[in-house]
């Protein structure tokens, strides 16, 4: 028969303290958010999760104040600037993603060392 911890003398009390293992993996999932949040305004990255939507991108990124710079090297993706918070409310609703535009996923040539 299990004994409950009120039970049991001898039984700890679990602790209330995250463990040092959740601590870090929120600290790297922190980490890893910063790397692909975008600042509040500058190139970003437009990148349609929902298949058919990356035609429309170009209407809905001009309707909220973004200019298009050009397509991206990822399908259906564009490189835009415009105000982050516009933007990301905008893709919310067409089911897009916005992300800092990285120089690898910007149109231009990539140079390999």
């Amino acid at each position: 028969m299990r004994q409950h911890a009120k039970d049991n003398p001898v039984a700890r009390p679990r602790s209330r303290r995250p463990s040092a293992l959740t601590v870090q993996a929120a600290l790297v999932a922190a980490s890893g958010l910063l790397l692909v949040m975008p600042r509040a305004e500058g190139p970003f990255l437009v990148v349609p999760l929902l298949p058919g939507q990356s035609g429309q991108a170009p209407a809905w990124v001009t309707e909220t104040g973004g200019r298009l710079i050009g397509p991206a090297r990822i399908p259906g993706a564009l490189v835009v600037t415009g105000d982050r918070a516009a933007l990301a409310s905008a893709a919310l609703g067409h089911g897009a993603l916005i992300t800092h535009a990285p120089l690898w996923a910007c149109g231009g040539p990539v140079q390999r060392r």
